[in-house]
């Protein structure tokens, strides 16, 4: 058993304790001679003294994961530029065909120049991070595989694709002045950088890939312990806060 298991357990079991107390105290509350609220048992601190001991017949192995920090930075410094390139390109597009005669035009583009509407924009990249790539580093982590290029790539170019299309193309102080060239433009420069970046990602997978030890097994069953000597046997005691789960050891 792992060390992440013991705890694993340890606070399943205190949580599904917690919820039978609520459970209870429900239902003494529903009986019809209870005129009084009934109070309920709550969990606010445990201490936890552990004796274990390492389980060496278990050889510790090495695995590798992926470094999320710096994966996501990579891709908030890759779409950052992207997204400056296509809205320069969308800018001097309009300009270059005497749709910017409106006298809208400069506030609209002022708008879409600032870091503002950029934030705005790396603040729904980053959501799609987390919904559609972070899943793919979680699963290679897990199974061991290598993240693949191809399926990452067309993954970000899909969740790219759709926030251009929406947030800057359909942005609604800009779409009357984007015709459809303009959007077929955009699409195919977008296309073309992310192409252009694709072998780029081979390289930045091998530097996010970090070699971990795995999880060494531990003995904490106390007939176990009894046959061990006691220079095998460490000591914890973890103190569990758990209004907010914090751990003093």
């Amino acid at each position: 058993m792992t060390v992440n298991k013991v705890f694993t357990d340890f606070l399943e079991d205190m949580v599904q304790a917690q919820f039978n107390s609520y459970l209870y105290s429900q239902k003494l509350g529903e009986q019809d001679n209870i005129l009084l609220p009934i109070p309920f048992a709550e969990i606010k601190e445990i201490t936890l003294d552990l004796h274990y001991a390492y389980d060496t017949s278990t050889p510790q192995t090495n695995r590798f994961q992926y470094d999320v920090h710096y994966l996501k930075a990579q891709i908030q410094s890759q779409l950052a530029v992207r997204l400056k390139k296509l809205i320069k390109q969308l800018i001097d597009e309009i300009e270059e065909n005497d749709r910017a005669d409106d006298g809208q035009w400069p506030v609209v583009k002022k708008g879409i120049q600032s870091e503002t509407f950029r934030d705005y924009i790396k603040k729904l990249y980053d959501n799609c991070f987390q919904k559609y790539l972070l899943p793919l580093i979680v699963n290679s982590d897990e199974t061991q595989t290598d993240l693949s290029t191809k399926t990452w790539t067309s993954l970000l170019y899909l969740f790219e694709k759709e926030q251009i299309e929406k947030e800057v193309l359909g942005h609604n102080e800009v779409k009357n002045w984007v015709t459809q060239r303009m959007q077929q433009d955009a699409l195919a420069t977008l296309s073309t950088l992310q192409t252009e970046q694709e072998d780029h990602w081979d390289i930045l997978f091998q530097n996010a890939k970090k070699t971990v030890p795995s999880a060494i097994n531990v003995i904490i069953d106390s007939e176990q312990l009894k046959s061990l000597p006691a220079s095998a046997i460490q000591q914890a005691k973890i103190v569990m806060h758990m209004k907010n789960l914090t751990l003093e050891t």
